[in-house]
């Protein structure tokens, strides 16, 4: 039981912890809007190259996660 808990909180906690936030894609969507316009800005691949998957501090912690709940359901199955 334990070993399901943590491979999903580290799961969940690895894909929360980069990525494009919500800012980043607003701005992105005015930027297209405003190229679509015809003003100079830049554009929604600039910002998204920049923003990208940037970690913010729980990368680490759910892989070390994810490993010890696959390790727990390894030794679990073998155990039997």
């Amino acid at each position: 039981m334990e070993g399901l808990l943590l491979v999903v909180v580290g799961a969940l906690a690895y894909l929360g912890s980069g990525g494009i936030s919500r800012t980043s894609h607003k701005a992105a969507m005015l930027s297209a809007a405003a190229s679509a316009a015809g003003a100079e800005v830049i554009g929604p691949a600039e910002i998204f190259r920049k923003d990208a998957w940037k970690p913010k501090g729980f990368v680490r912690l759910a892989l070390i996660s994810v490993l010890t709940g696959i390790v727990l359901i390894v030794i679990y199955f073998v155990s039997l």
